[in-house]
């Protein structure tokens, strides 16, 4: 009877839990499109131009995910001027009721920082592994020592059988760790490889050059309208996004 009971209050958590997941609300979906400036299209997105000084800046949105808004800047020195570009210097501020709030500035991330940290973890990753390899290895010696010990011995069947059992969970959890450690791996090197590649870092940009890359913000959920500044040489080039969805 206390057995059913308990089977009953089990059943009904289930169905409860499955009910919550099934009614769960999904993620707003959103995007931003430019809000000022010249405007064409590439590929589905929407280009925003600037250009002040010689200096010229088209702008497009790439993603909003989770905590993350990245945009796509394509920079072209067309002064006689040699210029540093520096993304971690960029920021946005927000609009409050139409109004500019600049007390709310959200910086660019820096990739340099990003890939740091990233190296960071790629060590600390492997040093990890390293102690749990080093550790199943000295398990499996034993393992061996102990197989060879109860070949000559009066071992029973079901002390073979549980013997040959426990053998197969511990080789099971050695492959988890091993699967655990090469997924960590690719997602680290898969971040790494984006950044390194995809994110615009700091360049000299010397005249009749372009340099373009991807600019990593936090995201800022709660406005709809952002300003961009990117303070480039004595400019400060600026251009809005409005956000769409959500």
């Amino acid at each position: 009877m206390k057995s059913s009971s308990s089977l009953i209050m089990i059943t009904v958590l289930t169905a409860s839990i499955l009910m919550v997941i099934g009614c769960a609300a999904p993620f707003p979906v959103t995007q931003f499109k430019p809000a000022s400036g010249s405007k064409y299209w590439d590929n589905g997105r929407q280009v925003t131009i600037t250009e002040e000084d010689s200096i010229k800046v088209l702008s497009k949105y790439v993603r909003s995910r989770h905590d993350e808004l990245v945009i796509h800047l394509d920079i072209a020195n067309n002064s006689k001027r040699t210029l540093t570009i520096d993304p971690k210097t960029f920021y946005y501020t927000v609009y409050r009721d139409g109004v500019e709030n600049r007390s709310v500035k959200r910086f660019a991330i820096d990739p340099e920082l990003v890939l740091s940290k990233i190296a960071k973890q790629k060590a600390q990753t492997e040093s990890e592994y390293s102690k749990t390899s080093g550790v199943n290895m000295l398990f499996r010696a034993i393992t061996l020592v102990t197989d060879i010990a109860a070949a000559g011995s009066d071992e029973t069947e079901a002390e073979r059988e549980e013997r040959r059992e426990t053998k197969e969970d511990l080789e099971e959890a050695y492959e988890r760790d091993d699967e655990r450690f090469e997924k960590k791996m690719a997602n680290l090197n898969n971040s790494e490889l984006d950044i390194e590649y995809g994110a615009l870092r700091k360049t000299t940009l010397f005249p009749g050059m372009s340099v373009s890359g991807d600019v990593h913000f936090k995201k800022c959920h709660v406005f709809k309208t952002l300003k961009f500044y990117l303070p480039i040489s004595k400019t400060i080039q600026t251009f809005k996004f409005h956000q769409v969805g959500g």
